[in-house]
């Protein structure tokens, strides 16, 4: 896979004005087939598919861009594989650092089928997946609030980069707690000055609604 969405299917999208100018969101899908399983393809593929989502979302004539919610499941297509770590990223991480406005999981009635199933989601909500989503949404968080006034979300600075939204591993603490027979995420730490640096460099600002400006 190259990466680009074919020319033709950008000259449809493009055609497609009348309903983008009807739209109120977007939803692109982002799921990952098991054949693309840790792969570069796998994240070219996402990578292609929210660029062009985005990319869309300005043609309206509206004074603000449409919002766009990457639309996804936290296992491979057509299975109960939980995705990979390195996949969560190519998935969740790379809708935030590209800039989607968030991403929907959605899962159907095999999630519930049965207590195996129903036990398999818990423990990857409070293995990798749980973590993963907070880990990702307090660093967009950190970014708008340093970068943007709280006025803006970043997005990368090179559609094309590896730069990701995500804490500081060096200065702040991911772990699953029980209180009161309830498991939930909890996160300490504080942003270091040279992590923040890092974001300045590799991401920019999108401002919302009413906000303009390199930093909104």
């Amino acid at each position: 896979y190259t990466g680009h969405c074919p020319p033709l299917e950008v000259q449809r999208n493009d055609k497609l004005l009348w309903l983008w100018e009807q739209s109120r969101a977007l939803y692109p899908s982002i799921y990952m087939e098991e054949v693309l399983r840790d792969s570069p393809q796998g994240r070219r593929f996402v990578r292609a598919k929210l660029r062009e989502a985005l990319r869309v979302a300005e043609l309206p004539s509206a004074p603000h861009s449409l919002p766009v919610f990457a639309y996804t499941r936290p296992f491979y297509t057509y299975t109960l594989k939980e995705l990979s770590q390195a996949d969560l990223v190519h998935t969740i991480g790379q809708a935030a650092a590209a800039g989607a406005h968030g991403v929907v999981l959605w899962g159907d009635v095999e999630y519930s089928r049965n207590r195996s199933n129903c036990q398999k989601i818990r423990d990857y909500l409070l293995g990798a997946l749980g973590p993963y989503i907070v880990n990702v949404t307090l660093a967009a968080q950190l970014c708008s609030r340093q970068l943007c006034h709280g006025r803006g979300r970043c997005r990368r600075r090179r559609p094309d980069s590896d730069a990701y939204l995500h804490l500081d591993s060096g200065t702040f603490r991911i772990r699953v707690a029980a209180e009161g027979g309830q498991a939930h995420v909890a996160v300490r730490g504080a942003p270091a000055r040279r992590h923040m640096q890092h974001m300045a460099r590799d991401f920019t600002c999108h401002c919302y609604q009413g906000w303009q400006g390199e930093r909104c």
